[in-house]
C-alpha cells in the first residue's frame, strides 16, 4: 500500500496518525513552550524548506531537564503537519531495561502502515523478531541502507519529518542507526525532503551522543541550545497558570528557578495558590513534594508504583502490582498535572517527577516493587523482554533465577538487532545473577563465553580478556569437558591490528599452561579447536621478542587450518600470525604475503571484519616500504569499511594512522585535529595504552615542528610504555630546552635496548637523534650501523608513531660523526624517495638540509651545543 494522502495537520506520532483537532500528547499546549522561543521555532521551519533542494536537513534541541525542548519538538511537529508534510515521531525511553532501537521501532511501525519498506527482507530483527542473514556487520550495514532508501523513498511522496525526542537516553544501536541514515541520505535527489531534528539533555548525556553529534555535523547540523527565560516570558508562562506577577516578582522567579521552563511553571502554580515567594523552594523536587501532599497517600502509592514501572506505563501493570483499583488515583494524579494520558499508555509530564518519586521509595520497598512489576509484565505476551529483564535484575536476591533467564533473553535480541555494547551489558547482568543464583558452571561458562563475543564485538578487549579469564577459572575449577576449556581458552578470536593481551607484560606463565594442558586433553589429529589453542598459545606468549617457538606455534595453526580447508578458521590464524610476528623490517616480507592472503580470502568468504583488517595491515605495511601510493589506496577502502561497519576499535587505530600520515605531509595542524579525534576515541574504548598511542603521536609531532621544549606534558602521558621511548624523549626534551649537562648526564647513564616490535624502527630512530642531539659519537656510529640495512624505509610503527623517513635520521647520523658526503648521499636518496611518493614536505627539508650541508652547517636539531 502506497503512503496515504493525509488530511491537513495530520501527523505519525508513533502508534498511528493524530487527528487535527486532536492533541498530540495531551500535556500543556504548544503555546506556552513558545513563551521566549519563537526565534528557536522560526529556525526550526527553515529545515523543510532546506531540505527541498538539499535533500536532507538535521537539527539538534539540547537542553537541561525541564527547559522546553519537547515543547518546542510539539509546536515544530504541529506546525509542519499544518503545512501538509508527514510527520513521525520517535520517544527514546529512559535506559533502564528499554527495548533496543525503540524510537526507530514507534517510527517506521508508523511508517510502514503507510508506505511499505522496499527491501523488507533487509530489516529482519527490527521490525520484526526474523533473524539477519549473514555476518553480523554486513546485516547491520544492509539493514540501516534499507532504511535510509525507505525513508528517502517515503521523502519523495511527499516531505518527511521525522522527530527524536529525548535523545540522551537513545541505545547505542539507536544512535548509529540515526548516524547512518543521514550519512547513507545525505545524497539524495533532489525530488525527496527530508527533515530531522532530535532533542537531548547537554548534561548530563550518554557518551555515544557526542559522537553522533560529531556525524550529523558533516551535513549542515542546526544546534540549538535552549536557555533559561527572561522576564518576559516568565511573566507569560506565570499568566498562562492563572498566576499574575509583576516585574520584580518575576526577576526573582527568573532568579530561584534560572528561567526553566518547568520551574517556572511549578512555582508559579504555587504563586496561584496563594503562597508567597519566599515559600517557593529552590528545588524543583520539593515543588512536586508539595504538589503530591495534599492527593493523599493512596495517589503516592500508586504512582510509586508507576514511576518503577517507566516513566511510560501502563495502568493495568500498575493495577496487577498494587492489588487494587488504580483508576481514581491516577485520574486525581491527571487532574493535578504529574501524568497524562497517550493512547492505552499513561506517561509521566517531566522527567524529574518520576525521579523525585523513585528517590523517595526505600530499598526493600523498591526491590519489592521491581519484583511485582517484573512479574506483572512477564504475563502479559505483548510486553518487552528488555523491560522485563530490568525489573528482574532490580529485583535482586528474590528474582536471580528470573534474571537469569530475561537478561540472556534481552541479550539475545539485543544480538539480533546488533546493539553489541547492549548485548554485552546484558550477558554480564546475566552472568552476575547465574553466579549469585549458585547456577551449573557449564552453563556459567557458556554465558561468560556469550559476554566475551559481545564485548569483543563492542570494541572492549580489555573487558572480553577479563570474561574470558573468569571463564577459564571457572571451567578449570569445575573440571568442564576439555572442548569447552578449549572454547574458553581461544575465545579472543576476533579480528585485531594490534595484539589482545598488554605487550609490554610478562608473560602469564598459568594462562599459557593451561594452554598447553588443553592442548594435551585434546586429541593430536588436526581440528579447528586444535588450531585455535595453537594460536591462541603463540599470541598469548608474545613479549616483544622474536621467540622461535612462538613462531613455530603459529605457523602450525596455520598450515593445520589450510589443511582442514576451512576458510574462516584460516582468516583467524592468519590473524594470529600477524599478531605473533613482530612487524619488525625482518618480517615485514612475510607480513606483506599473509596480509595479501587474507584480504583475498577475506574477499572471496564475505568476510567484511577481516577484509577491513587485511586493508589496515596494508596501509601500515605499504607505508613501510614507502608505497604511499599503494598504502593511500587502501586507506581509502579502510575509510568506507569503517563508516560502513562502525566498529570503535578499528576506528581508532585507523584515525591514529590518519595522524600519521598527515604528519608526513607536512599539515601537522590537520594532524593535531585528528589526534584530538582520537583521543576523544581513545576514552571511549578498552584497549591498552590507547591514551599513551595518542600522546606519542603528538610527540611525533612535536619533534617535527621543533616543539620538543613543550614536550613535557606527553612525557608524562606515556611514561612507563617503554624505557626507550622515556629515556631519548627525555634527553630531546632536555636539549631542546637548553639543559644540556643534564641531557648529558642523563645520556651518559647509557641507551636502553629497545624491545624488537611493532615500535622498534621508530624507536631506533628517535634514539638516533637524541645521540646524535648530545654528540655520543659511539652511539651515533652503531645505531648508524644498524639502521643502514632500513635504508629507504619509512617509520610508521603500527600506524601510531611514525618519524618518518630512515634516511633523514642516516643523514643526522653521519652529519653528526662529521662524514657530511655520506649524509648528503642520504638526502639525495631522499629526495628521491620523496618525490616519488609525492611527500612534497618531506623532499624540501632534505633539499634544504643538502643546502645547509653545503654552506657547513650542522642539520642535527636540539644540539646540545646550541649551534
Amino acid at each position: 500500500m502506497g503512503l496515504r494522502v493525509l488530511g491537513p495537520g495530520e501527523v505519525y506520532d508513533g502508534g498511528g496518525p493524530v487527528e487535527p483537532g486532536e492533541p498530540p500528547l495531551p500535556e500543556a499546549p504548544a503555546q506556552q513552550a513558545l513563551r521566549g522561543r519563537e526565534d528557536k521555532l522560526a529556525k526550526l521551519m527553515t529545515l523543510p524548506d532546506r531540505s527541498a533542494w538539499s535533500g536532507v536537513s538535521v537539527a539538534a534541541v539540547s537542553g537541561e531537564p525541564g527547559i522546553g525542548k519537547t515543547y518546542l519538538l510539539r509546536a515544530f511537529r504541529d506546525r509542519c503537519a499544518g503545512l501538509g508534510h508527514v510527520v513521525l515521531w520517535g520517544r527514546c525511553p529512559d535506559a533502564q531495561g528499554s527495548l533496543l532501537l525503540w524510537p526507530w521501532i514507534q517510527i517506521l511501525s508508523s511508517l510502514e502502515r503507510y508506505h511499505p519498506p522496499p527491501d523488507r527482507a533487509a530489516l529482519a530483527g527490527l521490525l520484526d523478531d526474523e533473524i539477519p542473514v549473514g555476518p553480523t556487520d554486513v546485516a547491520r550495514f544492509r539493514r540501516n541502507q534499507a532504511v535510509a532508501r525507505w525513508l528517502v523513498s517515503a521523502a519523495r511522496a511527499r516531505p518527511l519529518v521525522i522527530v527524536l525526542d529525548d535523545l540522551h537516553w537513545a541505545d547505542p544501536a539507536s544512535l548509529e542507526l540515526l548516524g547512518d541514515v543521514i550519512a547513507l541520505s545525505g545524497g539524495p535527489p533532489r525530488n525527496a525532503s527530508l527533515t530531522l531534528v532530535t532533542a537531548f539533555r547537554d548534561t548530563p548525556y550518554g557518551t555515544g551522543v557526542p559522537e553522533t553529534l560529531s556525524r550529523l555535523a558533516r551535513y549542515d547540523l542546526l544546534r540549538l541550545p535552549l536557555n533559561g527565560l527572561d522576564v518576559t516570558a516568565v511573566r507569560a508562562i506565570a499568566a498562562d497558570v492563572g498566576g499574575e506577577v509583576d516585574e520584580p516578582t518575576a526577576r526573582r522567579l527568573v532568579e530561584r528557578t534560572g528561567g526553566n521552563p518547568f520551574f517556572v511553571r511549578e512555582s508559579a502554580r504555587l504563586l496561584a495558590q496563594g503562597r508567597t515567594l519566599d515559600t517557593v523552594p529552590a528545588a524543583v523536587a520539593e515543588v512536586i513534594r508539595q504538589r503530591l501532599a495534599p492527593l493523599g497517600p493512596r495517589v503516592r502509592e500508586t504512582l510509586e508504583i508507576a514511576a518503577v514501572a517507566g516513566r511510560e506505563f501502563s495502568p493495568a501493570v500498575v493495577a496487577a502490582v498494587g492489588r487494587a483499583p488504580v483508576h481514581d488515583a491516577l485520574d486525581r494524579a491527571v487532574r493535578a498535572g504529574l501524568v497524562t494520558s497517550c493512547a492505552n499508555r499513561m506517561i509521566f509530564t517531566h522527567d524529574l517527577v518520576r525521579e523525585t518519586l523513585l528517590r523517595g521509595i526505600p530499598p526493600l520497598r523498591m526491590a519489592a516493587l521491581h519484583h511485582d512489576v517484573m512479574t506483572a509484565l512477564a504475563a502479559r505476551p505483548g510486553s518487552d523482554i528488555a523491560a522485563i529483564a530490568h525489573h528482574a535484575v532490580e529485583a535482586g536476591p528474590g528474582a536471580y533465577g528470573q534474571a537469569v533467564h530475561w537478561a540472556r533473553a534481552a541479550a539475545e535480541q539485543a544480538g539480533r538487532r546488533l546493539a553489541y555494547e547492549d548485548a554485552a551489558v546484558w550477558w554480564g547482568r546475566a552472568v552476575t545473577a547465574h553466579d549469585a543464583a549458585g547456577g551449573d558452571p557449564e552453563t556459567h561458562v557458556e554465558l561468560l563465553l556469550r559476554q566475551v563475543r559481545a564485548l569483543l564485538e563492542a570494541g572492549d578487549a580489555l573487558g572480553a580478556r577479563r570474561a574470558r579469564a573468569e571463564a577459564v577459572r571457572v571451567a578449570d575449577l569445575a573440571g568442564t569437558p576439555p572442548e569447552l576449556i578449549a572454547r574458553a581458552l581461544a575465545a579472543l578470536d576476533t579480528p585485531s591490528v594490534w595484539t589482545l593481551r598488554d605487550p609490554y607484560e610478562a608473560v602469564e606463565l598459568r594462562l599459557a599452561q593451561k594452554f598447553e594442558a588443553a592442548l594435551h586433553e585434546l586429541p593430536e589429529a588436526d581440528s579447528p579447536e586444535r588450531a585455535r589453542l595453537l594460536s591462541g598459545l603463540a599470541q598469548e606468549m608474545y613479549d616483544g621478542s622474536d621467540d622461535p617457538r612462538r613462531n613455530a606455534l603459529s605457523s602450525e595453526a596455520v598450515a593445520m587450518a589450510r589443511r582442514l580447508g576451512d576458510p574462516h578458521l584460516l582468516l583467524a590464524v592468519l590473524n594470529g600470525r600477524c599478531l605473533t610476528l613482530p612487524t619488525v623490517p625482518a618480517h615485514v616480507p612475510e607480513l606483506l604475503e599473509i596480509n595479501t592472503e587474507m584480504l583475498d580470502v577475506a574477499v572471496r568468504t564475505r568476510a567484511p571484519g577481516f577484509e577491513l583488517l587485511a586493508l589496515m595491515f596494508s596501509t601500515h605495511l605499504r607505508l613501510q616500504t614507502f608505497d604511499v601510493a599503494a598504502a593511500d589506496t587502501a586507506a581509502a577502502r579502510c575509510d568506507t569499511m569503517i563508516q560502513q561497519l562502525r566498529l570503535p576499535w578499528p576506528r581508532f587505530q585507523h584515525t591514529m594512522w590518519r595522524g600519521l600520515r598527515l604528519a608526513l605531509d607536512g599539515r601537522f595542524d590537520d594532524a593535531e585535529s585528528v589526534y584530538d579525534d582520537a583521543e576523544r576515541q581513545a576514552g571511549r574504548i578498552g584497549m591498552w595504552y590507547a591514551g599513551g598511542a595518542v600522546a606519542i603521536g603528538r610527540l611525533t609531532l612535536r619533534y617535527h615542528r621543533g616543539g620538543m621544549a613543550h614536550a613535557r606534558p606527553l612525557l608524562d602521558a606515556f611514561a612507563g610504555v617503554q624505557d626507550s621511548l622515556d629515556h631519548d624523549a627525555k634527553v630531546l626534551h632536555l636539549c631542546a630546552e637548553g639543559r644540556a649537562e643534564e641531557a648529558r648526564r642523563l645520556a651518559a647513564e647509557g641507551w636502553p635496548a629497545r624491545i624488537p616490535d611493532w615500535s622498534w624502527l621508530t624507536m631506533t630512530c628517535l634514539q638516533a637523534a637524541a645521540q646524535a642531539a648530545v654528540g655520543d659519537l659511539p652511539a651515533c656510529r652503531a645505531s648508524y650501523a644498524e639502521l643502514l640495512p632500513h635504508s629507504g624505509r619509512l617509520t610508521v610503527g603500527s600506524g601510531v608513531a611514525g618519524l618518518g623517513p630512515v634516511d633523514w635520521f642516516l643523514a643526522l647520523l653521519a652529519s653528526a660523526t662529521g662524514d657530511r658526503d655520506t649524509a648528503r648521499g642520504h638526502l639525495t636518496t631522499l629526495v628521491r624517495l620523496a618525490s616519488r611518493a609525492g611527500l612534497i614536505w618531506w623532499r624540501e627539508r632534505a633539499m634544504n638540509a643538502e643546502r645547509s650541508l653545503g654552506r657547513g652547517l650542522p642539520i642535527v636539531p636540539y644540539r646540545c651545543d646550541g649551534r
